[in-house]
């Protein structure tokens, strides 16, 4: 179907939103008969580029801060907690296999079993104890102002566990001990 000569379509190039208007482009699209160039519609067209231009610089700079704040305010806040769990499980661990030493009983070797796989890493840090954002999901004694690493790595419910057990085998085997003992030679 031919176009009346009266109306005249304008030519849109779809790879103009992926590459922007050229100066290809801009030589092609004339205003009419006299051949000049619509510096409008160019100018037109830039608008809708350089704001998009802005607007993706602006979420990447903004995601870029944020990470850099945030991210390493909750690693600094999640190391110290991870490692007093990690260090809590590690010595309920080998004072187990300390005892089960002493005392090769096939009960105490289960127990040892049962006791690397509930203070293994991934049973520590499981969705049962914590939430997607690494804050834990079980009670603490105290209230919030109280409530330091210490106190939410003792009241993990598999450190109170086996914190219980052990004391329970080492007072079976005639030792006496405290756990995790905050008390310090200088009285403090």
């Amino acid at each position: 179907m031919a176009t009346p000569p009266d109306i005249v379509e304008d030519y849109h190039d779809p790879l103009d939103d992926v590459f922007g208007a050229g100066s290809e482009t801009a030589q092609r699209d004339t205003d009419g008969e006299n051949g000049s160039t619509t510096q409008s519609r160019i100018e037109q067209s830039e608008i809708p580029r350089l704001r998009s231009v802005h607007v993706t610089n602006g979420y990447r700079d903004g995601i870029s801060e944020s990470k850099a704040t945030f991210v390493q305010a909750g690693f600094d806040e999640g190391y110290s907690l991870g490692a007093m769990l990690g260090f809590r499980s590690a010595w309920l661990i080998a004072f187990h296999e300390s005892i089960s030493r002493l005392s090769s009983t096939s009960d105490l070797q289960t127990s040892l079993q049962e006791a690397r796989t509930d203070l293994a890493l991934q049973s520590i840090f499981s969705p049962n104890f914590f939430t997607e954002d690494g804050i834990w999901s079980y009670s603490v004694p105290g209230s919030e102002n109280e409530q330091d690493f210490d106190v939410v790595s003792r009241a993990h419910p598999l450190i109170q566990k086996w914190s219980t057990r052990i004391e329970d085998m080492a007072g079976a085997a005639g030792l006496e001990m405290e756990l995790f003992s905050t008390k310090y030679e200088d009285g403090s």
